[in-house]
């Protein structure tokens, strides 16, 4: 994962919504319910390398060449929806 910061912003914000539903609820299991919750839609959204999911499915078993990895890195810098 290359943006940390997002990583550390998410588990606070996670810490956070888990106290809110502690006291809430008084409930030691609906707790640890939301941070398996949270725990997996932060793995599934922030973990995951885009760039070598964003590849042809066929070319998923093979490391990313540095080919790729510059055109990804093109990509970031020129996003396609802003040029006209």
């Amino acid at each position: 994962m290359g943006n940390e910061a997002a990583l550390r912003s998410s588990m606070v914000g996670l810490a956070v919504v888990m106290v809110v539903v502690w006291l809430w609820t008084q409930s030691l299991k609906k707790t640890v319910v939301t941070y398996a919750v949270g725990i997996s839609l932060i793995g599934g959204i922030l973990l995951p390398d885009w760039d070598f999911f964003d590849r042809s499915f066929s070319r998923w078993g093979y490391p990313v060449t540095a080919e790729e990895r510059s055109a990804a890195l093109a990509r970031k810098s020129h996003p396609s929806s802003l040029l006209p």
